[in-house]
């Protein structure tokens, strides 16, 4: 097993200097968009599995009543908050919604990067996590030079299934027998915005996938990934 070092709050990301590593002759650079991504490559990586996972929901409520939900979710705030007008009522609803959405996504994001740090501890890596108050960001710095193709694959894709991808299957077999069919479809949504977290490392599977041997050991030097054939 691997270490895990937590460095709390920082005012920046906190990098490893690795003064004794050496690049091999033969090792050739990874295109890594992790650290130089585009708008495009974003949107091209998270937009067709959400607009999957969007189609078949929209399947999925088609066999329900939901305008009966929204209203009676909407008549059960009218007698919790009796005595306020609608507007006031539609501003608090909307004000929960934005406090949620911020709380959501913070939280997945550092469960995200927490994901990425237990799983090279697993594969025997000793990395340090944390979160920089500067870009408000979770972050998780490697120590260990070196992995295989398989571990990086693994290391990347696991919080998009972990925070994604199953749970959003479990509330697609949920949603069948369930009473609260709204707030479950709505959750879907929610969770659409893990997958959209994981744009960077969707574009860096794909990258491992397509252009580094399955025998090739990949290394980190200075700021840049490289893969080295055996």
């Amino acid at each position: 097993m691997g270490s895990i070092d937590f460095m709390g709050f920082t005012k920046g990301i906190v990098e490893i200097e690795r003064t004794n590593i050496h690049l091999p002759n033969n090792a050739i650079k990874i295109t890594e968009y992790a650290n130089d991504i585009s708008l495009f490559n974003c949107i091209l990586s998270v937009v067709p599995i959400i607009l999957i996972i969007i189609f078949i929901l929209s399947l999925k409520i088609k066999k329900y009543n939901i305008k009966k939900d929204i209203k009676e979710s909407i008549h059960k705030y009218l007698e919790k908050y009796n005595g306020k007008k609608k507007c006031q009522i539609i501003l608090l609803i909307e004000l929960k919604l934005i406090v949620f959405s911020l709380f959501f996504l913070c939280f997945n994001i550092i469960f995200h990067e927490l994901i990425h740090a237990i799983c090279e501890y697993f594969f025997n890596k000793n990395v340090i996590i944390g979160f920089d108050i500067t870009s408000m960001i979770a972050y998780v710095t490697s120590l260990s030079p070196t992995y295989t193709k398989f571990e990086k694959i693994i290391i990347l894709i696991m919080p998009i299934i972990i925070t994604g991808i199953l749970p959003i299957i479990v509330c697609f077999f949920k949603l069948k027998k369930s009473t609260k069919k709204l707030f479950i479809s709505i959750l879907i949504l929610f969770l659409c915005s893990n997958i959209a977290v994981c744009c960077s490392d969707l574009i860096d599977i794909y990258n491992y996938i397509r252009f580094v041997p399955n025998r090739a050991i990949i290394q980190k030097y200075n700021d840049d990934t490289y893969y080295i054939l055996e």
